[in-house]
């Protein structure tokens, strides 16, 4: 038998409601898309998506976890460039992620900028 704390349980249930996430059954390796949906990030001129992924925490634990892709609208051919950007600490509990922000787009130094250049 095992324990769940449920707080930890309360959080991931109120994770999976707000963000329609169902519980994977993979085999839980890091950078394993676990699902995505577009959002509506309110700036011109971008889509965005909310993705949910697998990774690692600090005991080497699987942790599912989300994140943001962002792309410009129009459709340039050729390869495109990418900018991956990661945030400072922002908080230990599931609402302080920036990607489960409303105002993702305002929070993202640059964001609109980088789109604008193609990124």
């Amino acid at each position: 038998m095992f324990a769940v704390k449920r707080g930890a349980l309360a959080a991931t249930l109120a994770l999976v409601g707000a963000f329609g996430l169902a519980p994977a059954a993979s085999a839980q390796q890091a950078g394993e898309l676990v699902s995505s949906q577009e959002t509506d990030l309110g700036r011109p001129g971008m889509r965005a998506w909310r993705i949910a992924y697998w990774t690692r925490d600090g005991a080497n634990r699987p942790r599912q976890v989300t994140g943001m892709v962002v792309a410009p609208l129009d459709r340039r051919g050729g390869d495109r460039r990418v900018i991956a950007w990661t945030h400072g600490t922002t908080g230990v509990v599931e609402r302080c992620a920036p990607s489960l922000n409303a105002d993702f787009a305002g929070i993202t130094p640059a964001l609109g900028e980088m789109v604008a250049r193609g990124y």
